[in-house]
């Protein structure tokens, strides 16, 4: 947990997926890493409250459903995210 920064975000690989991690005041996220509009990572954008802005393009994503923010009928899976002291794990989204 120690590597996502305080309302920041860090890329991880799980199995072939991108997944972007924000911590939010202390509180983790789990999104899909990749922009839908032009496949920048996520991770790389600012944070604001619950909302991330794509580094590239600009779209403002909530990181706690994935919904752009003006176009709610496109989101970003997101993902469960379980804390363990010092280890974030992802849950399977496969299983």
């Amino acid at each position: 947990m120690d590597q996502i920064p305080l309302n920041g975000g860090l890329n991880v690989r799980l199995h072939d997926l991108n997944i972007a991690l924000f911590n939010v005041s202390g509180r983790i996220f789990a999104v899909e890493g990749d922009c839908i509009r032009c496949a920048s990572l996520l991770a790389s954008g600012a944070v604001d409250g619950l909302e991330v802005t794509c580094p590239g393009c600009g779209w403002p994503y909530d990181v706690t459903t994935g919904h752009v923010r003006h176009v709610p009928k496109l989101r970003i899976d997101t993902y469960t995210v379980e804390v363990a002291g010092a280890r974030v794990m992802v849950l399977d989204p496969f299983v």
